[in-house]
């Protein structure tokens, strides 16, 4: 529940929520850490998968398309596409202000 102006609730809309509520997106997930940034959030599940939304204006939720501003549920983030899966493993991620901090094992070393 939150303030909810930039999607960070990934419910879809952008209104003010007073209680919990179930993300409908996740629901079917098996969640084992969540982490907030201002406006921005990421889940990781048992399976390693990261999910992100929120505001996106900086490319924060990891959705380079100029036009996306907002991702308004959960949305998958493949790294595969920023990282070549054969030389890096991705271990870990951290939402900040206005940024995406990637953390990734160089497997050649």
């Amino acid at each position: 529940w939150g303030y909810n102006c930039c999607y960070e609730i990934g419910n879809g809309d952008h209104k003010s929520v007073d209680t919990p509520l179930l993300n409908e997106t996740l629901k079917d997930e098996e969640i084992v850490n969540v982490k907030c940034a201002y406006y921005h959030n990421v889940a990781l599940t048992k399976n390693g998968e990261y999910f992100l939304w929120g505001n996106n204006g900086f490319k924060q939720c990891l959705v380079y398309d100029n036009k996306v501003k907002y991702v308004k549920y959960p949305t998958k983030y493949d790294y595969t596409k920023d990282f070549d899966p054969n030389k890096y493993e991705m271990v870990a991620i951290y939402p900040g202000w206005h940024e995406t901090r990637i953390i990734v094992e160089n497997k050649e070393i």
